[in-house]
Protein backbone atom coordinates (compact mmCIF):
# COMPACT_ATOMS: atom_id res chain seq x y z
CA UNK A 1 0.00 0.00 0.00
CA UNK A 2 3.26 2.52 0.58
CA UNK A 3 5.05 1.37 -2.53
CA UNK A 4 1.46 2.13 -4.18
CA UNK A 5 1.19 5.45 -2.81
CA UNK A 6 4.67 6.78 -3.44
CA UNK A 7 4.20 5.87 -6.93
CA UNK A 8 0.86 7.85 -7.20
CA UNK A 9 1.95 10.93 -5.17
CA UNK A 10 3.57 12.60 -7.95
CA UNK A 11 1.02 12.05 -10.28
CA UNK A 12 -1.86 13.31 -7.82
CA UNK A 13 0.43 16.12 -6.96
CA UNK A 14 0.42 17.49 -10.51
CA UNK A 15 -3.44 17.24 -11.09
CA UNK A 16 -4.97 21.11 -11.01
CA UNK A 17 -7.35 21.70 -8.29
CA UNK A 18 -10.21 21.46 -10.35
CA UNK A 19 -9.42 17.62 -10.82
CA UNK A 20 -9.05 16.75 -7.57
CA UNK A 21 -12.08 18.19 -6.23
CA UNK A 22 -13.97 17.19 -8.94
CA UNK A 23 -12.92 13.77 -8.17
CA UNK A 24 -12.60 13.69 -4.01
CA UNK A 25 -8.67 13.18 -4.19
CA UNK A 26 -7.55 15.50 -1.52
CA UNK A 27 -8.58 13.02 0.90
CA UNK A 28 -6.45 10.19 -0.17
CA UNK A 29 -3.58 12.47 0.18
CA UNK A 30 -1.16 12.59 2.81
CA UNK A 31 0.01 15.69 4.47
CA UNK A 32 4.25 16.34 2.97
CA UNK A 33 5.50 15.50 6.46
CA UNK A 34 3.68 12.09 6.76
CA UNK A 35 4.33 11.63 2.68
CA UNK A 36 8.67 11.83 3.64
CA UNK A 37 7.80 9.47 6.28
CA UNK A 38 5.99 6.76 4.01
CA UNK A 39 8.51 7.07 1.88
CA UNK A 40 11.72 6.44 4.26
CA UNK A 41 9.70 3.58 5.83
CA UNK A 42 9.24 1.94 2.04
CA UNK A 43 13.14 2.61 1.86
CA UNK A 44 13.92 0.68 5.23
CA UNK A 45 11.31 -1.96 4.00
CA UNK A 46 12.96 -2.46 1.33
CA UNK A 47 16.58 -2.47 2.86
CA UNK A 48 15.44 -4.60 5.39
CA UNK A 49 14.30 -6.86 2.54
CA UNK A 50 17.65 -7.27 0.76
CA UNK A 51 19.18 -8.50 4.54
CA UNK A 52 16.42 -10.80 5.31
CA UNK A 53 17.39 -12.33 1.65
CA UNK A 54 21.22 -12.59 2.43
CA UNK A 55 20.31 -13.85 6.03
CA UNK A 56 18.83 -16.94 3.80
CA UNK A 57 22.12 -17.80 2.75
CA UNK A 58 23.51 -21.32 3.51
CA UNK A 59 26.98 -20.04 3.26
CA UNK A 60 26.63 -16.59 5.91
CA UNK A 61 28.87 -16.59 8.52
CA UNK A 62 27.79 -14.82 11.87
CA UNK A 63 29.95 -11.92 11.50
CA UNK A 64 28.23 -11.82 8.09
CA UNK A 65 25.01 -11.90 10.39
CA UNK A 66 25.97 -8.87 12.14
CA UNK A 67 27.26 -6.80 9.37
CA UNK A 68 24.07 -6.81 7.44
CA UNK A 69 22.06 -6.36 10.81
CA UNK A 70 23.95 -3.08 12.20
CA UNK A 71 23.96 -1.62 8.39
CA UNK A 72 19.94 -1.25 8.41
CA UNK A 73 19.61 -1.19 12.27
CA UNK A 74 19.63 2.43 13.18
CA UNK A 75 20.43 3.45 16.71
Amino acid sequence: MVERYNKLHPALLAMDHASIAKHDIARFLLPEEESTQAKELLKTLFDFQEVSKALQNSTLMLVGVRRALSANIRP
